[in-house]
């Protein structure tokens, strides 16, 4: 019986691990990268090459020629190397269409940008350069400022086949100019901040080591490229606080407790976790986007703004847009939703949140 049970977890581990495992295959003369431990430390591995194949030896045995010395290794240690020519200044790339008929293959033309824009080595697509304007956005103001994020670090469920993948891919790739990090500005909503008492609230800044004075200043110089904040006369000023994230960087906050006593409370009702939840029972597909920076797409009032001043060590600043912290932002934040996903009955959202469920996959990419 124990063996028994022993072949049964192994068969379960076995199914587990090839959910997310992918084929590879190489030819004889490819060049491929292979992961070694590295100079300095033995226990640390790193891709070095590259290197060429010689033979293959069964499925996922390959012998590679290591600075002159026929080595063989297996499949999983090896990634195929893409060798680009940097001097190359047009590029091709074959793209997979999709029509109604099956799968044809489309050839497209790369777009030569005359601007300084930095290459990606593994896309090679350029960083959007700030001083070009997309004419793709349409009504949506993107803040200026650097993309991290575009719709190629979107995450596709690995269950798909890959048919169903390549559709979801084109539909991404249609909608790039809004797959982003770059938050937008909307114009349904602005947030209000209504007080109970018309004397300017002033709380006295806390003390900020030495050390994170540099960490302050960085996230000022950032928000105000981004157009987030502005300098501010305001007679009002909230404090500062410098929070650890769990992944060690900073998380620049702002103490708005005491502003937050004095504000007249929003009672916009919240979504119902447990109703979502009830609504996705009988749904086997999914689709979920989540804002970027959801908070700062909405603008604050101009009557408003000198209420959100917060003191720093170069000086006093207001938002232009809605702070987190303030007691009424969710409120105003799940109001603006319910505009934006009115008349959408197959989408559920949970503040920036957005979820469409749907039964097959068909309605999933054409109502998404």
């Amino acid at each position: 019986m124990a063996s028994q049970e022993l072949a049964k977890a192994s068969t379960r581990y076995k199914r587990n691990y090839d959910k997310k495992t992918k084929h590879r295959s190489f030819n004889v003369g490819d060049s491929v990268l292979l992961l070694l431990p590295s100079d300095t430390n033995k226990l640390v591995s790193q891709w070095r090459g590259p290197y060429k194949v010689v033979q293959k030896s069964g499925s996922l045995d390959y012998s590679i020629d290591v600075n002159g010395k026929i080595k063989m290794f297996h499949a999983n240690l090896l990634k195929r190397y893409i060798n680009r020519e940097a001097e190359d200044k047009s590029m091709t790339t074959e793209c997979k269409g999709i029509d109604d008929g099956g799968l044809v293959d489309v050839v497209c033309s790369a777009v030569i940008v005359e601007h300084d824009a930095q290459l990606d080595p593994e896309t090679q697509e350029g960083h959007i350069n700030q001083n070009m304007e997309s004419k793709d956005v349409g009504h949506l103001e993107l803040t200026p400022t650097e993309v991290e994020e575009t719709y190629q670090n979107v995450e596709v469920n690995q269950n798909l086949t890959w048919a169903q993948t390549e559709k979801v891919k084109r539909i991404l790739y249609n909608f790039k100019d809004v797959l982003t990090d770059r938050p937008g500005h909307t114009q349904l909503v602005a947030h209000s901040i209504k007080l109970t008492s018309d004397e300017p609230l002033r709380v006295k800044q806390y003390p900020i080591p030495h050390a994170m004075k540099e960490v302050v200043q960085e996230e000022i110089d950032k928000m105000l490229q981004m157009k987030i904040i502005e300098r501010s006369d305001s007679p009002y000023s909230a404090p500062i606080v410098i929070v650890k994230k769990k992944d060690g960087g900073n998380r620049f906050c702002i103490d708005y407790r005491q502003l937050n006593k004095l504000t007249v409370f929003d009672a916009e009702p919240m979504p119902s976790m447990d109703a979502i939840v009830t609504h996705l029972a009988q749904d086997h597909f999914f689709s979920k986007l989540d804002l970027s920076k959801g908070y700062w797409q909405v603008a604050v009032e101009e009557n408003c703004k000198h209420l959100t001043a917060f003191a720093t060590p170069s000086g006093l600043f207001q938002f232009n847009v809605m702070p987190f912290g303030l007691v009424n932002a969710p409120a105003t934040f799940n109001r603006m939703m319910r505009i934006l996903l009115k008349g959408l009955r197959h989408v559920d959202c949970y503040l920036d949140d957005i979820l469409g469920p749907y039964s097959n996959l068909g309605t999933t990419l054409k109502r998404t």
